[in-house]
């Protein structure tokens, strides 16, 4: 079994056919039981892959079961948006669009080398994944994903020249890192910073934390304080990244600071509260008031654009 996000996770049932029936089987079992014993209902998607078994999931709503196979997922996922395919975010749907591309299935006959120009080996990794090809394996539940750093980088829509547009890009990129994090149920403990100027000079410097945290604020001002530290914004600023590592489990043990207790609890609690409206209505439900400032530079959304990549993929 392998999580993905607070409420969606992938199964290998291939050695339990034998005991339960195929996977179709198994799903609507699980179906049944979870609408019994919790009373909520699920989706489910059965596929031979993890790209298709997600799609799957997301197909109907609530309350269903779709079947991806072989033999019918042409006829099934093909008419369907670009965007609906899992790691196409708004960038790369913005760039799909240019060239033409507006389905999953014009996606997968695409000239590969026009996607490659276009996207990188991304665009390569995508057409894989529209043409069934996705070899990742679902990790084992017990398994160290061995996630070394989470991380996010912007290019802003235009030069930054003051303290407060650091502050209104950092606020979102914090927020995002900071995301990622408590999704995957990890603190940090080192915050590193990279930053370009518009001559395209750049440097990164890195802090490591007395406590590891997943906490927003702290992160952000983490960041901050890198930043002010290390640069004197002599020249305007092209672009800016954070990245978090010396990642734990969250529920390791911590050395706490007796005198600041009452503070994190509040700050975990309201980032949990945040978490679960932004997943819900969108990253921009809930914004911190520095964002508000100018909100053309706050507009970037980096959970949306930001790609996770999966284990392994295979093209033909």
């Amino acid at each position: 079994m392998e999580s993905f996000g607070i409420d969606e996770a992938w199964l290998d049932v291939t050695g339990s056919q034998m005991l339960f029936g195929d996977g179709e089987c198994i799903a609507r079992e699980i179906n049944r039981r979870v609408r019994e014993e919790l009373g909520i209902t699920v989706s489910i998607g059965v596929s031979f892959n993890k790209i298709f078994a997600k799609l799957g999931s997301d197909y109907k709503k609530p309350d269903a079961i779709t079947v991806i196979s072989r033999k019918n997922f042409r006829d099934i996922l093909y008419p369907l948006p670009a965007n609906d395919l899992l790691y196409v975010g708004c960038a790369t749907t913005r760039k799909l669009k240019q060239l033409g591309i507006n389905t999953i299935g014009q996606l997968a006959s695409a000239d590969r080398r026009t996607l490659t120009q276009t996207l990188g080996i991304w665009g390569e990794r995508l057409q894989s994944y529209a043409l069934g090809l996705d070899k990742s394996p679902v990790s084992k539940y017990y398994e160290n994903r061995n996630v070394k750093s989470i991380g996010n980088s912007t290019t802003a829509v235009r030069d930054l020249k003051t303290l407060s547009d650091i502050k209104i890009v950092f606020s979102t990129l914090c927020d995002s890192v900071s995301r990622r994090l408590r999704e995957q149920n990890l603190r940090c403990s080192v915050v590193s910073i990279s930053v370009r100027n518009n001559k395209l000079s750049s440097f990164e410097v890195q802090h490591k934390l007395l406590t590891p945290t997943n906490i927003t604020r702290d992160i952000f001002e983490t960041a901050l304080m890198l930043f002010k530290s290390s640069y004197k914004l002599e020249r305007p600023v092209r672009s800016l990244g954070i990245s978090v590592n010396g990642l734990i489990p969250e529920c390791d043990g911590v050395q706490l600071n007796v005198f600041d207790q009452g503070d994190k609890r509040r700050l975990e609690q309201l980032d949990i509260a945040t978490d679960k409206l932004k997943q819900r209505y969108g990253s921009f439900a809930v914004l911190p008031a520095i964002a508000l400032e100018n909100k053309r530079l706050s507009s970037f959304d980096p959970i949306a654009d930001h790609v996770i990549h999966p284990v392994g993929f295979a093209i033909s």
